[in-house]
């Protein structure tokens, strides 16, 4: 069980890195990668990758690495809350394109609503967060 922890980590970790990676990519048409009323399937695939800026992407990240090594979130529960992301914003999408990684981890904090052991606490930080 901890050699599965540390590969979570260590596929977070890299997650991470790659997140931060294309964060440095120069877009100059957001909406082949957003995410918008109509787009193709791969922007619906894609668009968590991609970030406005790199402190947009750094701030994912801190969440994400914060998630998965305080409360040792399994690889498995990201794909899931991945899978969710790209697919229920289609109830919501404007025509203006979104990216980020932003909904994946609103899912993950949501997820792990039900393990803290301060959970007024919690809801009060997500509540201003």
């Amino acid at each position: 069980m901890k050699n599965l922890i540390l590969s979570n980590k260590s596929i977070t970790l890299f997650v991470s890195l790659l997140l931060l990676c294309i964060s440095f990519c120069d877009i100059q048409n957001w909406e082949t990668i957003g995410i918008y009323a109509n787009c193709q399937f791969t922007c619906r695939l894609f668009y968590p990758f991609f970030h406005i800026n790199t402190l947009h992407a750094l701030m994912n990240i801190w969440c994400l690495l914060s998630i998965v090594f305080t409360y040792n979130i399994s690889f498995l529960r990201i794909i899931i809350a991945y899978l969710f992301s790209i697919s229920i914003p289609s109830l919501f999408l404007s025509a203006t394109p979104t990216v980020g990684f932003s909904g994946c981890i609103y899912l993950l904090f949501g997820s792990i609503s039900f393990s803290v052991k301060r959970k007024v606490y919690f809801q009060l930080w997500m509540f201003f967060y």
